[in-house]
């Protein structure tokens, strides 16, 4: 297929310079004749790439192969590799494998925490045709959501499950049930102030104090699913479909601060009052935001 698509596109590109019947050559001998004839290697494989993404057989062929690269790695090996991290002053956390790990200055090696998911591991990216956003969303659902103030962590698990610690990971409270709603995934975590934030598929909810949570809504009551966070002071501000939201301290109420994206999100960043929005297919955009 390579070498077919090499034949047209010579012929195609380069007719007054290619005299010989590709058909005869092998790709070796295709290759001595592209350096006889001095033919730009870059031009040459932008013009074969695009040949090559608009033959079906080629699309379809591709999709097989990453599938069988992706889902044959094993578990423990693919999820080293996505493992989250997050730092609380000179205090480190890192997800290895489906285990919680922390460090700190003046330790040999790093501590195991004690924390697991046991929850069997599937590389979640199956349609490479698909937007880009779906891809970049599925990879941020491998691993563990981690938030960290101090020597209190949470952890949200690909179980569901939502795990508390109070001493920097030595002992884990599973504080799920005290959430004010039902769920099956995370999308994130964050901390803003003392005040940490809980993203899941089915809302968000908030709490101060680790005991008492409340759940945050739009203007109408309705729960808003946000698929990231960002945090400016003790402002949240969160991602869902075309938009952006921000959640200030004391409120439960979810204000939208830009007008529809033109483009799926991929990642946001806040900086004072000017917000940063990149984006799949409309780079990356800026925001000023009102006082």
């Amino acid at each position: 297929m390579m070498l077919n698509a090499l034949r047209e596109v010579l012929r195609e590109t380069f007719p007054d310079r290619v005299k010989q019947n590709l058909e005869d050559l092998d790709l070796k001998q295709v290759t001595e004749m592209l350096d006889r004839e001095d033919i730009d290697p870059e031009q040459l494989s932008d013009r074969v790439i695009e040949k090559l993404e608009g033959n079906p057989d080629y699309t379809r062929l591709r999709k097989v192969a990453l599938d069988k690269a992706f889902h044959e790695q094993p578990s423990a090996d693919m999820l080293s590799f996505y493992g989250r991290f997050a730092v609380s002053g000179e205090t480190y956390y890192v997800q290895y494998g489906q285990k919680l790990f922390r460090w700190e200055p003046g330790m040999a090696e790093w501590h195991d925490t004690g924390l697991v998911d046991e929850t069997e591991f599937d590389f979640p990216i199956a349609d490479h045709s698909a937007e880009i956003s779906t891809s970049v969303n599925a990879l941020d659902s491998i691993g563990f959501k981690i938030a960290v103030s101090g020597s209190t962590v949470y952890v949200g698990k690909r179980d569901g499950h939502l795990a508390q610690s109070l001493d920097k990971g030595e002992t884990w409270n599973n504080v799920t049930a005290d959430i004010p709603f039902s769920w099956t995934a995370f999308n994130a975590l964050i901390f803003a102030g003392s005040t940490i934030y809980v993203a899941t598929d089915q809302g968000v909810a908030y709490s101060s104090d680790g005991v008492n949570w409340r759940a945050a809504t739009d203007t109408e009551g309705e729960t808003l699913v946000m698929e990231r966070f960002a945090v400016e002071g003790t402002t949240v501000y969160g991602t869902t479909g075309h938009h952006v939201y921000e959640l200030k301290e004391g409120s439960n109420t979810w204000k939208q601060v830009t007008p529809e994206i033109p483009a799926s999100v991929l990642s946001f960043a806040v900086d004072g009052k000017v917000l940063y929005v990149g984006t799949a297919s409309s780079g990356v955009l800026r925001f000023t935001l009102d006082e």
